[in-house]
């Protein structure tokens, strides 16, 4: 990020360096003699002689000219190139900040995404507690915080439809910090409210880039979706349509 920037200095001056080195002499009377006395090599205004005549059409021929007099001066003028030049670096900086910009705001937002499982009670038989335990992922690099989560429940893989129909939505309102995997929330769900293999949800969540001042913050979400096996433990699904793991 700064190393972009700092590149992106050095290139705007060196082109700036450049472009006075190679830029032709000022000429041996400059700057004008300002002594209120003419000068015998330069004379102090550069008088146009022009001709007017009284018909509908007459217009002075000079004006038509005025519209290239900058790009006139920048063929000879130090000035005029180095201002040109700084337009240019102007804009390659603009561009490179907002890329930047960008670049901070994806890599330091907060990543959440999250699942449950059913806990093992007795470590020694691998009994499992009749409760599915959710539980919230932090991957990013700024903290979150997790509004509410939405649950849907489907009989099995064959029975997803393309967009999920969560059944419950449930309260959150936890902070989740960076770096967090597995962090345990308050929502429970017994088994037997899981009607059918397959349970998913969706998180809704802000982050310290979620502010914005004219608008309503954004909220952003992710999701998941799981299969439950017949000993309670839980693995991933596959071939399942994209909404059930979108993301924002």
């Amino acid at each position: 990020m700064l190393r972009s920037f700092l590149i992106a200095v050095i290139f705007s001056e060196t082109i700036a360096l450049i472009t006075v080195l190679l830029s032709p002499p000022l000429p041996q009377n400059w700057p004008p003699n300002r002594s209120g006395e003419a000068s015998e090599q330069q004379p102090r205004y550069n008088e146009k002689i022009f001709k007017i005549e009284c018909n509908p059409d007459c217009h002075y021929e000079a004006a038509d000219d005025n519209g290239n007099d900058y790009w006139q001066r920048v063929e000879t003028d130090p000035v005029a190139q180095f201002t040109g030049v700084l337009v240019i670096a102007t804009f390659i900086l603009a561009l490179v900040g907002y890329r930047t910009l960008i670049h901070f705001r994806t890599t330091e937002k907060a990543y959440v995404s999250g699942g449950g499982y059913f806990p093992i009670e007795d470590p020694s038989t691998g009994w499992r507690i009749n409760e599915f335990m959710l539980t919230v992922d932090n991957y990013g690099k700024t903290p979150a915080h997790v509004d509410f989560v939405r649950i849907g429940y489907a009989p099995d893989r064959n029975a997803l439809q393309e967009e999920p129909n969560f059944s419950v939505q449930l309260p959150l309102g936890m902070i989740v910090p960076p770096g967090i995997r597995g962090l345990q929330t308050d929502v429970r769900i017994a088994r037997d409210q899981i009607t059918g293999t397959i349970i998913f949800g969706r998180f809704f969540y802000e982050d310290i880039f979620s502010r914005r001042r004219f608008r309503n913050p954004r909220v952003r979400y992710s999701s998941f979706i799981l299969r439950i096996e017949d000993d309670l433990t839980v693995l991933p699904v596959d071939q399942h349509p994209r909404t059930y793991t979108d993301w924002s």
